[in-house]
């Protein structure tokens, strides 16, 4: 893989650049700003990244094997961690819409949610992305998040099953988190590699938005200077 190469996919990186991004608008601070946002994404998605291999190495075992207490703890702390940057970042990327696409001065920072940054944008962009509010997973998404930012930590359930009762016998293993469903008020377990899933599809979402964003605004950084 080349070093060039950049695995989030964005269209709004400059072709050739490690760290160099499109110039999407004509004055220069509300640029600045936009790039700011657009920088601190893609950070929160490279900690979601991180988290998630976290997540996946510390449950690849079983929790017994070793020192159980740290072991259980530092499966909560990774848990906690990605669910607040993957949906951190997806946060962060309406305020890139504000700054992009807000008439005048941008919506203060503190009061900028989907619901305000919703009629800001064109009409194809905002369907998109409210039918993307509605999937199942960025529902159970958010209820991660959620759960764990203003209930508790992420309780987990553990089983594990082999030929001998110590840990270096089982021969199979499983762990799952748990949310509260805001739909039902009830609590839901699924298993904690489901992570994994989770990243790739708010990184899918995400690219589309980008991809969005160069279709309309990223021609005015391809287009000729008209210099000679």
């Amino acid at each position: 893989m080349s070093t060039q190469e950049d695995w989030l996919g964005d269209p709004l990186k400059k072709s050739g650049q490690l760290f160099g991004y499109l110039d999407l608008l004509p004055d220069e601070d509300r640029n600045e700003l936009w790039k700011h946002y657009h920088v601190a994404a893609r950070v929160k998605l490279e900690g979601a990244a991180y988290y998630c291999r976290q997540v996946l190495g510390t449950a690849s075992m079983t929790l017994e094997l070793g020192s159980w207490d740290i072991n259980f703890r530092m499966l909560e702390w990774h848990l906690d961690a990605f669910f607040f940057e993957l949906v951190s970042a997806y946060e962060v990327v309406l305020q890139e819409l504000n700054a992009l696409y807000s008439e005048g001065s941008p919506i203060e920072e503190s009061k900028v949610k989907w619901e305000s940054v919703k009629p800001l944008l064109k009409h194809d962009l905002a369907q998109s992305m409210q039918q993307a509010r509605y999937l199942p997973w960025f529902r159970r998404l958010r209820d991660h998040r959620n759960s764990s930012a203003h209930h508790s930590h992420k309780p987990l359930g553990m089983w594990s099953a082999g030929l001998g009762d110590r840990p270096w016998e089982h021969e199979t293993h499983g762990i799952q988190m748990a949310y509260l469903d805001t739909s039902s008020q009830q609590l839901q377990l699924e298993p904690v590699n489901e992570c994994q899933q989770y990243l790739k599809s708010l990184l899918h979402h995400i690219r589309d938005v980008w991809r969005a964003i160069h279709d309309d605004l990223g021609t005015r950084d391809s287009a000729p200077s008209g210099n000679t």
